[in-house]
This record gives structure tokens, sequence and C-alpha cells, in this order.
């Protein structure tokens, strides 16, 4: 049992040197391949929390609620990656480089040869002087009045343009009717979809034992879809992200080495959704 602990622990030891190694000399892939990953892992417990949040706020306990948990949008996931791989990594990168030049503290080349060295300075773990409190707490301000609503902004801003090129993602009319047919064959009731070519038509007389459902195919523009997504979905996102972002910025700046905050943040995000997912499942 021990021979197997210590090989677990050299197996985590030598998996981090190399994480660390490749955080000195290829910077902005490992960030962006690593917050890339973490984001989509994150999203899967977001996605599992909004379909059960929808069956319960429609009230449609016809609905088969083991069918909507399970429920998953692959394209939403590799659009998410692309947006954390190419996008949040790096600018999280240069955006902590951007504060260690406005609030400067320790220089970074130093630090980083003490981490591969494997000495941990004294500076970061042990330094809580009333400076360094008002130093960190600086960099928290600065982020949540100007990267934070950058970067908010940003998501909705490649998700929208992603969702426009591709158009993988379903429209609100598939959206609806996956819920109508699990309501009506759970009552033997039958569908009929009504292409509708003009605005104004006639609707198909339907009987009790048949549901019809008018269908009309708009073509929507990118600029409606984002004002759509920001009217509906902007505050909500960063009202979210105002939880629990403050304060694990604040201990990142405080006792996190520069080389690990953005990994820092990535998994408390991580865990963020999981913990969300959570509450609602148990």
């Amino acid at each position: 049992m021990k021979r197997l602990g210590r090989n677990i622990y050299n197996l985590f030891n030598s998996s981090w040197e190399f994480y660390s190694y490749s955080l000195i000399h290829y910077p902005l892939t490992t960030k962006g391949l690593t917050c890339g990953i973490l984001t989509v892992s994150g999203d899967f417990f977001t996605q599992h929390k909004q379909t059960l949040q929808k069956t319960q706020n429609n009230n449609l306990q016809e609905i088969q609620q083991q069918q909507l948990k399970h429920s998953h949008s692959f394209s939403r996931s590799l659009k998410l990656f692309l947006y954390g791989t190419f996008l949040l990594g790096p600018s999280l990168h240069y955006w902590f480089k951007y504060l260690d030049k406005l609030f400067p503290v320790v220089k970074v080349k130093e630090l980083q040869q003490n981490i591969l060295q494997n000495h941990h300075p004294r500076h970061w773990t042990r330094s809580f002087s009333k400076e360094r409190l008002k130093w960190s707490a600086k960099r928290v301000i600065a982020e949540q009045i100007s990267y934070a609503i950058f970067v908010t902004g940003m998501y909705f801003v490649t998700l929208t343009t992603l969702d426009y090129i591709w158009d993988h993602e379903k429209t609100s009319f598939e959206n609806n009717i996956e819920e109508v047919t699990l309501f009506c064959e759970d009552r033997g009731l039958a569908i009929v979809v009504d292409n509708v070519e003009e605005e104004k038509s006639e609707s198909k007389t339907n009987s009790d034992a048949v549901v019809v459902i008018e269908k009309k195919e708009v073509k929507r523009k990118w600029s409606e879809m984002l004002k759509e997504r920001f009217m509906n979905e902007f505050k909500s996102q960063h009202e979210n992200g105002m939880k629990f972002l403050p304060i694990a910025n604040f201990i990142n700046f405080l006792v996190v080495p520069p080389l690990y905050r953005g990994f820092f943040v990535n998994v408390v995000g991580f865990f963020w959704n999981a913990g969300q997912w959570a509450k609602e499942h148990f």
C-alpha cells in the first residue's frame, strides 16, 4: 500500500514538474489548452444544471426527467474549448502580466527559477502584511472594473459568432418540439408539423388526438443574436462570476505564484460549476 502511494506521488510530482516546465517554456500553448479543457469540463455541469432548471421551471412533470438530464450539446462544448484555448487562456496570460507591471511585487524570472529548483518562496506563502493585503485588493478592484466586464463581453461575442457561422446549435423551435414530442408520446397523441411559407397562413384544424405545430424558419442577423444574448444573459453571467471570482482572485494574488495564477482561476471556475450542479442534484 505504501509502495502504491509512493508511486502515485512520484507520478504526480513528475507530471507537475513537466507542467511547470511547459508553463515556463510554452506559456500560451499550455495555458490555452489548460483553460480550454477546464472550461469544457466545467460547462458539462452547467449544461446539466440548466436542463434540470428548465424542467422544474416549466413544470413539465410529464417529461421524463432522466432523458433531459443526459442531454448534452457537444457543439457547445467544442465552441467553448475553442474559446478557452484561443481567447480566454491567452487573455489571462497577458492580463496577469499587465497587472505585474501595474502593481509590481516580485520579479517573475526569479520566482520561476525558485519553482524549478523546488524552492517555495516565503514571500508568497507567509507575507500577509497590511501593504500586501492592500496590494492584492487593488488588483481585484482593477480586474472587476475592467477585465471582468471585457471577458464577459468577449464570451458572448465569441459564442454568438460561432453559433452564427456554424449554426450547430438547436433553434428554439427544435428545443420546444423535443418537449412537445415527449409530452405527446406519453399520451399517445400524433404530431403534425406545419411548415409555414407565408407570414399569414391558416393553421390546420387539429382534433383532440392531433397536435399541430407551426414551423416558420427565420434567418436571424448576427447583430440581433448578439443583442438578444446580451439583453438576456449578460447580467446573470456577470453576476455569477462576481459571486466567487473576487474572493478567488484575492487569494490568487496573495499566495499563488504568478506562474500558476491562470491555472488556479480555471480550477476554481471548474469547482464552482461542479458545486452549483451538486447543489441542484443533492
